[in-house]
């Protein structure tokens, strides 16, 4: 065992696991409970793994353990440093009361020929890498600032206090940047000196030069000389403290928070969070502190969880402290993890399949789908055939006794033509556990698409676990948006007043629209290439209560044709046009028509400008956009002017939440619409 095995695993003391960590990479840390057998074996194992050799080279230290651990009130009351007395150091920190502080302490050492000695064998210069500490952090950032000329390789360079963010040139243009970011703990660069991938420094460039052989820049490092005969400096590799707690470990807010985004280890916290509180009544529960202030005026604020096990009565609990010197920034985290909820989150999967379920299950809790009983089911790569699918789900929603869900749309989960993908198919599963005996079959997944997009393979497998299936599809993309309307008018026993019509190859006009179709549970047509057919000429000329119908043609003349909107108005159907120049200010003007006049909530998708089927995303969006009347955007590398126009003129500045669903979304964006709804600090 060697130094590097003197690690916490985080995200086993951040997700509070069964098996708590042990040692840490930081100085403290906090052990009791299960901990204290696991930090018995690891220390065991690692006093064990060196001994100094039993050579008079080493005096006095011949025979002795190379890392040896002392613990107690002062640290001076006991040491254990020999094979002979781990059986001791054992029996003490079974019997360490709360308070007792564990040191664990490289003692020095060099190795030659597989042996270890304290006292250096020859003269030696060592280099060791250094790594940036705040200080140096602000240190290279002034620098930067003062001589600019010195930094050939680098545009622009920022520190806010926590991070420095460095944009890279990659193109003399300076139109393709790199944007990398820095904080303390990181390896501490020369930015004066950049290198290629063999590490040579790339000299006698200028910014105007081509960087696209950039591969870093050369680290700092210290020297330390050594003569023959010193000793080798000792070093406390860890601290730790015996705690009430069966794990306790400090985590800085940097780790879990950006300023406007969870981290991925934030996400993952934020994650378990939402589990506790969806099953509390399982014996998980979690609790969040206030935020106080420390002595060195550092904020902190602790998170406890608890998992009780039923049976043996007995409970496991674990803390984490989390810690920043910006009190604004605490205080946002604490809040998010008090809700359960980040006001900026990014839902997405490893793919679109598990991205829907984690929107699904942001939407509603499944016991509550479980209730409601219906789920809407689109094919994952077959988006044109979904286009009608959003109306549909706010649609079929059944009442929990005489109580309606008002706001509430089913889950739109995704599947493939031939087979439930992983993470529809374990959704699934998990709503029939909730489901009683003998009620299974009240529970109808809507297929949007013909036998063609979604097989009776699919069909069957969905029956095989036990519930209903109702299929609204056609022949072609119209007939299936008809057949999705005429459902709707049927489960609603209403007269549906108007419909949105949008055009065969309108996919992301149809998704700016799909959250307001669904508020209003009015249907999306979806024209052929060949105009609209007859049969959706008449559904539009009448309803079911004879009246006719209007329609809101969304998007411009080169997606819907102006002779459809002349036959419309032909056979007397009312018709009225939303659209832009393009599908970005067909969106914008989507928002201004739609939106209410005090946004602050927004759901964010990516608009599919290079790849249709990347707005797959934004239909399963919908649900959450309808629950509390947020417009949807579409963008992906920058929003047009149009977009910042229209949320501009309506946003209120102080937003709930924005929702990124999917992966693919550039950062600026997002930020962009924190920022204008009052939630990017």
């Amino acid at each position: 065992m060697n130094k590097k095995r003197l690690s916490v695993v985080m995200a086993g003391a951040m997700l509070a696991s069964a098996v708590a960590p042990v040692l840490a990479a930081t100085p403290q840390y906090e052990v009791n409970g299960s901990n204290r057998g696991l930090l018995i074996k690891e220390l065991r194992e690692l006093m064990l793994s060196k001994t100094f050799a039993n050579e008079a080279v080493n005096k006095e230290f011949a025979g002795e353990c190379v890392f040896y651990v002392q613990m107690g009130k002062g640290l001076d009351v006991k040491q254990f440093y020999t094979v002979e007395s781990i059986p001791k150091m054992e029996e003490a920190i079974n019997a360490a009361p709360v308070g007792t502080v564990i040191e664990v302490v490289n003692g020095g050492y060099v190795e030659k020929n597989g042996k270890y000695y304290h006292f250096a064998l020859e003269d030696k210069v060592t280099e060791t890498e250094k790594t940036f500490n705040k200080a140096s952090l602000k240190e290279a950032a002034d620098k930067f600032k003062a001589n600019k000329e010195n930094y050939p390789a680098i545009y622009s360079m920022d520190f806010d206090g926590e991070t420095l963010t460095v944009e890279l040139r990659k193109a003399a243009d300076e139109t393709k940047l790199e944007t990398v970011t820095f904080k303390a703990g990181d390896k501490e660069l020369d930015f004066s000196k950049p290198v290629d991938v063999n590490g040579d420094v790339l000299d006698g460039r200028t910014p105007q030069s081509d960087w696209s052989d950039l591969a870093t820049f050369k680290p700092v490092v210290s020297t330390e000389t050594i003569k023959k005969g010193d000793p080798i400096d000792e070093k406390v590799v860890a601290r730790l403290t015996v705690s009430d707690a069966d794990s306790k470990v400090n985590v800085k807010l940097s780790d879990l928070y950006d300023g406007l985004l969870l981290t991925s280890k934030g996400q993952e916290l934020l994650d378990k969070v939402k589990e506790a509180n969806a099953v509390k009544n399982d014996g998980l529960y979690v609790s969040v502190a206030d935020v106080k202030t420390s002595k060195n005026g550092i904020f902190t604020f602790d998170m406890e969880f608890v998992n009780t096990n039923p049976t043996t009565n007995k409970y496991e609990k674990n803390v984490i402290t989390i810690s920043s010197n910006n009190k604004g920034q605490l205080e946002i985290f604490n809040t998010w993890m008090k809700r359960g909820q980040a006001s900026v989150e990014v839902l997405a999967g490893t793919n679109r399949y598990e991205t829907a379920v984690k929107v699904a299950k942001e939407n509603a809790k499944i016991e509550d789908v479980a209730l409601n009983g219906n789920i809407v089911l689109v094919n994952g790569n077959a988006l044109v055939d979904g286009l009608a699918a959003a109306p549909l789900a706010a649609s079929v929603v059944n009442k929990i006794g005489n109580i309606p869900f008002d706001g509430y749309v089913a889950p739109i989960l995704l599947t493939e033509t031939n087979s439930l993908p992983k993470a529809t198919l374990q959704y699934m599963k998990e709503l029939v556990k909730h489901q009683t005996v003998g009620s299974l079959d009240q529970v109808t997944v809507y297929l949007v698409g013909g036998e063609a997009v979604i097989s009776q393979n699919v069909v069957n497998q969905l029956k095989s676990i036990g519930v209903r299936v109702v299929r609204a599809g056609g022949e072609d993309r119209e007939a299936t948006s008809l057949a999705v309307a005429k459902l709707i008018e049927k489960d609603n026993d209403v007269d549906v007043k108007n419909a949105f019509i949008v055009g065969a190859d309108g996919e992301a006009d149809a998704m700016s629209i799909a959250s307001v179709a669904a508020q209003k549970k009015q249907p999306i047509i979806v024209e052929s290439r060949k105009g609209l057919s007859d049969s959706t000429v008449d559904y539009l000329k009448g309803g079911k209560f004879v009246s006719a119908k209007s329609a809101t043609i969304i998007g411009g003349e080169t997606v819907v044709s102006g002779e459809t909107e002349a036959k419309l108005k032909e056979e007397k159907v009312s018709v009225d046009r939303v659209a832009g120049s393009n599908r970005k200010a067909t969106n914008a003007k989507v928002i201004d028509r739609f939106a209410s006049n005090y946004i602050q909530r927004v759901v964010l998708s990516k608009d599919g400008q290079t790849n249709k089927s990347e707005l797959i995303d934004a239909l399963t969006a919908t649900s959450l956009a309808v629950k509390d009347n947020a417009p949807i955007v579409l963008a992906t590398n920058k929003m047009s002017n149009e977009q910042v126009n229209a949320l501009e003129k309506k946003a209120n500045r102080n937003g709930v939440y924005v929702y990124q669903v999917g992966h693919g979304v550039a950062r600026d964006v997002l930020k962009q619409i924190a920022t204008r709804i009052g939630l990017a600090k």
